[in-house]
């Protein structure tokens, strides 16, 4: 499904007239967000919550960030990882 997204993304973005960009440019957007998911053994596993918390008193949270066009808002890209801790927030 990732290959697919982002092979209809750029296709939409080849497509997409001249006059959609910026100064002949093509341009990209970048954005994250986080999900919590429900506290499950296996969300645990994958996305283990963070050393602060005590256990049972937080849930699983997974990272998520995308490569957006400006001309056409197509999602060009995507990535989903767990957050690591210090130096992995949206200001590092």
């Amino acid at each position: 499904m990732e290959e697919l997204g982002a092979a209809v993304g750029e296709r939409l973005e080849q497509s997409a007239p001249s006059q959609w960009r910026w100064r002949g440019r093509r341009v990209k957007l970048l954005d994250g967000t986080t999900a919590s998911m429900p506290d499950t053994v296996a969300n645990q596993a994958a996305y283990p919550q963070s050393g602060e918390q005590k256990l049972g008193l937080g849930f699983p949270v997974a990272q998520l960030v995308g490569l957006i066009s400006l001309a056409t808002g197509a999602v060009l890209g995507v990535a989903m990882g767990s957050i690591k801790g210090k130096g992995s927030g949206e200001q590092a």
